[in-house]
């Protein structure tokens, strides 16, 4: 059984769990996604991969402080998601929020590697809630900081730095994205709107969502765990196929403002 071996505090609110998993974290990859949970009567939870250490077994996620005062083991399915969202090069902005940013950094990495210009919009609540600043900033050409009350970097929804972002710069070759299912909606109407090819990761899609997926009690996690979604694909969605209202729906999700 994968056990929590340790949990590092990364802000008040957000842990970075190591997991001793040598079998998962064998053929596993940064970047790719696990489905998690505490006990056969919690939810499962879709969670980005953070760090891998093939060598001593360890799989690296971020929580948001889910895990309770003396919990050690944790059930894992996966992995799950494309390890890559592109071969291509050029102009690439990532977009993120929260939990969300541990999901993308791994694609920053690569693509910044492969030759890319690098952008980044990384959004939180507040400055209390900034983590990471310096992992993005050692993979992007470009870094924009927004908090939601202008605590740290810019004021503002990160809607609004996307939007002014694109309206700027005019040979952006794609996006990519991760967050809870209403930032993602938002970065799909936004790069529509401009033209410019989206993907997003499913990897932290419950991000400050109350409501739990509703799949319990199961012997074990399928790809299609959490129902309406097919988690082999899940990494690398074009933006603007999906209909993220009826995604929503299947997974318990409320779109409310």
């Amino acid at each position: 059984m994968p056990r929590i071996v340790s949990e590092n505090r990364v802000t008040s609110r957000v842990t970075a769990l190591d997991i001793h998993a040598p079998e998962i974290a064998g053929g596993a990859e940064e970047g790719q996604i696990v489905l998690t949970r505490f006990d056969r009567d919690s939810p499962w939870r879709p969670k980005a991969l953070a760090g891998v250490d093939r060598e001593k077994g360890l799989l690296t996620v971020l929580s948001r402080n889910e895990s309770r005062p003396g919990d050690t083991e944790i059930e894992l399915s996966g992995p799950f998601g494309r390890s890559k969202i592109s071969d291509k090069t050029g102009k690439v902005l990532f977009v993120a929020e929260g939990l969300g940013i541990g999901a993308v950094l791994p694609f920053l990495r690569e693509c910044k590697e492969k030759g890319c210009y690098t952008m980044v919009i990384a959004g939180f609540s507040s400055k209390n809630d900034v983590f990471w600043i310096q992992r993005l900033n050692a993979s992007s050409d470009e870094l924009y900081v927004v908090t939601d009350d202008g605590s740290y970097g810019i004021k503002g929804p990160v809607r609004h730095t996307l939007r002014a972002v694109c309206e700027q710069i005019a040979d952006i070759d794609r996006v990519h994205a991760a967050g809870s299912l209403k930032f993602l909606k938002a970065t799909a109407e936004v790069t529509r709107s401009f033209g410019i090819p989206a993907t997003v990761s499913l990897a932290t899609v419950f991000e400050g969502s109350d409501t739990p997926p509703e799949v319990t009690g199961q012997e074990k996690a399928t790809p299609a765990a959490i129902e309406g979604v097919d988690w082999e694909r899940s990494n690398d969605l074009d933006a603007h196929d999906i209909d993220f209202d009826s995604l929503a729906r299947k997974l318990g999700i409320s779109m409310a403002k």
